[in-house]
C-alpha cells in the first residue's frame, strides 16, 4: 500500500500537453519572425524612398571630387535624418538598427560639417532654385599659402567625415542584405 502512494503518475498522460504547447509556441515564433521580416522590409522601403543609394552616392562623391553639394541633395539627407532620428527605434532586427544608429550618426556628423563649413558659391549659382554651396568658397578666391593650407585641413576633415558615412552606409546596407534579402 505505501508503495502506490508514492508512484508518480505515467508519462503518457502528460504528452499531449507537452506537446500541444510546444507547437504553439512554435508556431508563435514562427509568426513573430514573419512579421518582423515583414515589418523592417516596410521600414527599410520608407527609408529608401526619403533617401535611395543613388542619391547618396552621388552626393558623396560630389563633395569628395568637387567639396561642393546642391541644396535639394541636402535635403533629402537631413529629411532622412531628421525623420529616422525622432521615430526612435525603427527595425526589430537589433543589428539592423545598430547599424542604422551608426549610419544615422555618421549622416549627423556630415550634416553639420557642411551646415557649419559650406556657404553659397555665388559664382556656381547658375539654377536659383537649387543653390550649390562650397567648403569655404572665399578661402579659393584669393590664393595664398595660408588659405591653402587651411583649405586642405577642411577638405581632408570633409573627405573623413565622407568615408566614415559611406562605409556606415555600407555597412547598414549589408546587414539589410544579410536579415532582409534585399
Amino acid at each position: 500500500f505505501f508503495f502506490l502512494m508514492i508512484r508518480r503518475p505515467p508519462r503518457s498522460t502528460l504528452f499531449p500537453y507537452t506537446t500541444l504547447f510546444r507547437s504553439i509556441q512554435h508556431e508563435m515564433s514562427a509568426l513573430d519572425a514573419s512579421m518582423c521580416l515583414t515589418h523592417d522590409r516596410q521600414m527599410f522601403e520608407r527609408l529608401n524612398g526619403i533617401l535611395c543609394e543613388p542619391d547618396l552616392i552621388e552626393m558623396i562623391d560630389r563633395l569628395l571630387a568637387e567639396d561642393s553639394y546642391y541644396a535639394q541633395d541636402f535635403e533629402k539627407i537631413d529629411q532622412f535624418r531628421r525623420k529616422f532620428s525622432e521615430m526612435g527605434k525603427q527595425f526589430l532586427i537589433n543589428n539592423i538598427q545598430e547599424e542604422l544608429e551608426i549610419l544615422l550618426a555618421a549622416i549627423d556628423q556630415l550634416v553639420k560639417y557642411l551646415v557649419n563649413n559650406f556657404f553659397v558659391h555665388q559664382e556656381l549659382n547658375q539654377n536659383k532654385e537649387n543653390f550649390r554651396y562650397s567648403l569655404y568658397p572665399d578661402l579659393r578666391k584669393i590664393w595664398s599659402i595660408e588659405n591653402d593650407a587651411r583649405y586642405q585641413e577642411y577638405q581632408h576633415k570633409l573627405d573623413e567625415i565622407c568615408y566614415e558615412a559611406q562605409d556606415a552606409y555600407k555597412n547598414f546596407r549589408t546587414g539589410i542584405k544579410q536579415n532582409l534579402g534585399l
